[in-house]
């Protein structure tokens, strides 16, 4: 196997599909990257059984192959090179010679025939949606999305397709994030996507031009492709939290107020709040303003903003990161808080038009304090 190749461009690619490498496995060919050559394209694959991501680019070719390379230190050898072209030369004991301007690296490479195929994906549906589009709503609710393992099925995000919308939505039991856009499609469908994949997916389409990202879903698994990468993932399966009774409530007190400001509030509460504590945050709801409360071992704090009061007051807690996060991806300058008690949970949303839509539970309040 050996060709020559951009350095930059070889490099671009190894930073985004080492993206799919295993970061620590049992199992060596897990944490490689394998190189594909053949007819004068040099396709580059990571895989660790649950995402795959792959892509393809023309090189000078002087004989095809195939060798893994650990996955990290391939990436970075390239990385630090400081020449314009790579020379790579791999034999049949798998001992790789990679020359880049006056720096050599002798590495020594697996076979390829131990790396696991990826999945054949057929009988499927496709879709097109705006990459603009669809990273907004990727960022917008991928927060919500489970951490822990108690209900694996929310470490993904639900993608319902149907009645020219997309819609994504996350819940982690403490909050719920649900974003809607119109998509020109016939087909319907629905299907829960690991966090894990659409982080990835998002991190190469955001902030890019404008353009499509493509869709193919199968039974068990779905494809994105964009910009000559191929994303392959296992979906998962479960039942989902039924979304729809939980936002179905109508606020008895809604409190319109600037996004911005609450926000800057919070991150001041924040100064007291240490992130290994769990406290909370008071929000009194007052005629014509919200206050803000907090007390942690390292003190008090309190602070007060105008809003658009309607119906009575009353004080509602919440852990502040939770609050924080939903109103950080809220991404508009007017928001509406529509609250039913204090111990109910309390719904975010746009004060013009519904393409999001936020839930955060509540916390017990233990006491009320003075200032």
């Amino acid at each position: 196997m050996k060709f020559q190749c951009d350095r930059q461009t070889l490099s671009d690619i190894l930073n985004n599909v080492s993206r799919g490498v295993s970061a620590k496995s049992n199992v060596p060919v897990l944490e490689g990257l394998l190189l594909t050559l053949k007819n004068g394209i040099l396709t580059v694959t990571a895989y660790d059984l649950e995402l795959g991501i792959r892509a393809s680019f023309p090189v000078r070719m002087e004989s095809e192959g195939e060798i893994i390379l650990p996955g990290r230190l391939f990436t970075e050898m390239v990385r630090r090179f400081e020449g314009e072209t790579v020379l790579f030369e791999a034999d049949e004991k798998f001992t790789v010679n990679i020359r880049c301007g006056d720096s050599l690296f002798d590495v020594i490479g697996m076979d390829a025939n131990d790396y696991p195929q990826l999945p054949e994906i057929s009988d499927y549906q496709t879709f097109a949606i705006d990459k603009v589009t669809f990273s907004s709503m990727v960022r917008q609710t991928l927060f919500a999305v489970a951490k822990d393992e108690s209900r694996p099925v929310h470490k993904g995000s639900k993608i319902t397709l149907g009645n020219g919308e997309i819609e994504i939505a996350s819940v982690d039991g403490y909050r719920l994030a649900l974003r809607r856009e119109k998509m020109d499609s016939d087909g319907d469908a629905s299907f829960i996507v690991p966090g894990k994949t659409l982080a990835e997916v998002q991190k190469l389409i955001a902030g890019d031009e404008e353009g499509q990202i493509g869709i193919s879903l199968a039974r068990k698994y779905i494809v994105f492709s964009v910009d000559g990468y191929t994303f392959i993932s296992r979906l998962l399966e479960g039942e989902f939290l039924n979304y729809k009774e939980t936002i179905s409530f109508e606020g008895k007190v809604t409190v319109q107020v600037n996004a911005r400001k609450v926000i800057d509030c919070l991150e001041r509460a924040g100064l007291l709040i240490r992130s290994n504590v769990k406290s909370y945050i008071i929000c009194k709801i007052e005629e014509d303003a919200i206050s803000f409360h907090c007390r942690t071992a390292l003190g008090k704090f309190y602070d007060r903003i105008p809003a658009a009061v309607t119906g009575e007051g009353l004080s509602i807690g919440f852990d502040i990161s939770y609050l924080l996060d939903a109103l950080r991806n809220s991404e508009t300058d007017e928001l509406r808080f529509e609250i039913v008690g204090p111990l109910s949970p309390m719904k975010i949303v746009p004060v013009k038009g519904d393409s999001f839509l936020f839930i955060v539970t509540p916390v017990r309040i233990k006491g009320e304090f003075s200032v």
